[in-house]
């Protein structure tokens, strides 16, 4: 699974002398933006990485929000009815905005290639809720330091489908 080997491809002792070659060699060449995908990251760690004498990367992404409340069952991960807790939500999102502020760089998303739709993951997709529950979660990411990034659909207020049988998907 990919937290057994997280600890043999990611954070190896050598990875911000590794970042600043690759900074140096290749991308302070180039007019680019960089951001770094961060599992299991401290903010701590991102600073390292996008602090602004760092010369490695512009920004992090970190996963402490979308790991909240996982599935008990370990094969469905974030794939979960059970509604993740404003109180931890808001402990996860302050404490990057508080460690980062001036220090580092983050990006911002709620769902992504890999996520549950954050409609259905972080509020409620109920058809009376979703296009209220799509705008209080857009107008919360947007609100906050950092970059935002919308996944394709999230701006419609795309939620998890909710079917049962493989014929009730349309497919071409």
């Amino acid at each position: 699974t990919a937290g057994t080997t997280l600890a043999f491809v990611a954070d190896g002792p050598r990875l911000n002398e590794f970042l600043k070659q690759m900074n140096e060699e290749v991308l302070s060449h180039y007019d680019v933006m960089t951001v770094g995908e961060m599992p299991g990251s401290t903010p701590e760690d991102a600073i390292k990485c996008t602090g602004l004498k760092s010369n490695e990367l512009n920004m992090v992404f970190q996963f402490e929000h979308v790991l909240l409340s996982p599935n008990p069952d370990v094969r469905l991960d974030k794939w979960n009815d059970e509604p993740v807790k404003l109180p931890e939500l808001k402990v996860a999102l302050n404490k990057w905005q508080k460690a980062l502020d001036g220090k580092g760089w983050n990006s911002l998303y709620w769902n992504n290639h890999d996520q549950p739709r954050a409609v259905s993951r972080f509020s409620n997709d109920d058809p009376k809720y979703r296009v209220r529950a799509a705008k209080m979660l857009g107008t919360t990411l947007h609100m906050m330091q950092g970059t935002p990034y919308v996944y394709e659909g999230e701006e419609l207020g795309m939620t998890n489908a909710h079917h049962t049988k493989l014929n009730q998907y349309e497919d071409l």
